[in-house]
């Protein structure tokens, strides 16, 4: 879209009546007709565009409906998935969770390409991260600076990467309740 180059026609004054100037009456009318104005979108003066408008298309959801699992011993796990646009982010919740077969939770918005995640204080829990039915494989950091481990599953208190696109996450069969949460961002 090209936009209209606007060309300021004041200084308007308090208590002085301007004269109606047809050019700068057409020159606002054909900058709103070009797209400056959409009431989706706000924009901060310098052409990008704030958090409110990524919240009003969808992009940001600020209040997401949980993907909730209630497991089978006890607790739940929510999984809440806040950013949906290339750029997708998801928290995951566990309290007082205790399955005894695994459970999978689908994300509203698959991640396409990679991602990476930390997972906190997860005893007795590990996690997945899946495409349909196939776990995805994962490089876990052990200490900073050196080579990373791979593996399908993630241990408690464990960051690292997801090599490629998922649509969903899976708690393997946990050995004890646990509280804790679960951070991806990714694309």
């Amino acid at each position: 879209m090209t936009y209209t180059t606007y060309t300021n026609a004041g200084p308007f004054n308090p208590g002085t009546s301007p004269g109606i100037s047809a050019a700068f009456l057409n020159a606002v009318e054909t900058m709103l007709h070009a797209g400056w104005f959409d009431s989706a979108i706000t924009s901060n003066g310098s052409g990008i565009e704030t958090a409110l408008g990524f919240i009003a298309n969808g992009a940001i959801q600020p209040n997401p409906t949980a993907v909730t699992q209630n497991g089978q011993t006890s607790g739940t796990a929510s999984l809440y998935q806040i950013f949906t646009g290339t750029i997708k982010m998801a928290v995951g919740v566990l309290s007082n969770y205790q399955n005894t077969a695994a459970q999978e939770m689908l994300l509203p918005t698959a991640f396409t390409t990679t991602a990476m995640f930390f997972i906190g204080n997860a005893v007795g829990n590990s996690f997945s991260f899946r495409l349909a039915t196939t776990d995805q494989s994962l490089r876990l950091v052990g200490t900073f600076g050196a080579a990373a481990s791979t593996a399908t599953t993630v241990p408690q208190n464990s960051m690292g990467t997801v090599n490629a696109g998922f649509d969903r996450v899976r708690i393997q069969l946990s050995t004890g309740a646990t509280s804790c949460s679960l951070f991806v961002l990714g694309v």
